[in-house]
């Protein structure tokens, strides 16, 4: 594959999640709709937010240490199928979608979790669809094998 090849050309996860937190709350600014008491959206929502970030970071470094990036714009160079890898093929995302949720808790906005479902459906079917028939296409039946052995999601 030449290097431009090996590029997923798919829309930029982070941006896409954010997108959603956004678009939530703008229809939160048209239609707010509250409920949560403010210690529900501490402990539940500011621990959820954490644990995200802390996936994230994990996930990036087992990437990393592996020797491979989880940055678009760099080439992939392995399967990865370890620690986080090992019980789910895509813990960053995993990781953006809590942290959307975190923020919809925390924040007590119906609308951004509403949002985030959107923007899970999108990842789902046009972002990691794309990347696995990339992955398929580079890693044949090292990415094939890995894909009978651990979920896409959780």
């Amino acid at each position: 594959m030449s290097e431009d090849a090996d590029r997923e050309h798919v829309p930029l996860p982070p941006l896409v999640y954010l997108a959603g937190i956004l678009a939530g709350f703008g229809i939160d600014w048209l239609i707010p709709v509250r409920g949560l008491s403010l210690e529900t959206q501490l402990v539940v929502g500011l621990p959820i937010i954490v644990l995200a970030i802390v996936l994230v970071l994990m996930s990036a470094w087992e990437l990393s240490r592996a020797g491979t990036s989880p940055l678009h714009e760099r080439p992939t160079t392995k399967v990865i199928s370890h620690g986080l890898y090992g019980m789910s093929r895509n813990p960053i995302y995993v990781a953006m979608t809590l942290g959307c949720i975190g923020v919809a808790i925390t924040a007590d906005r119906v609308w951004v979790l509403a949002a985030t479902v959107i923007a899970v459906l999108v990842i789902d079917r046009m972002v990691i669809a794309r990347e696995e028939v990339f992955l398929e296409a580079k890693f044949g039946d090292d990415y094939l094998s890995y894909k009978t052995q651990v979920r896409r999601w959780v």
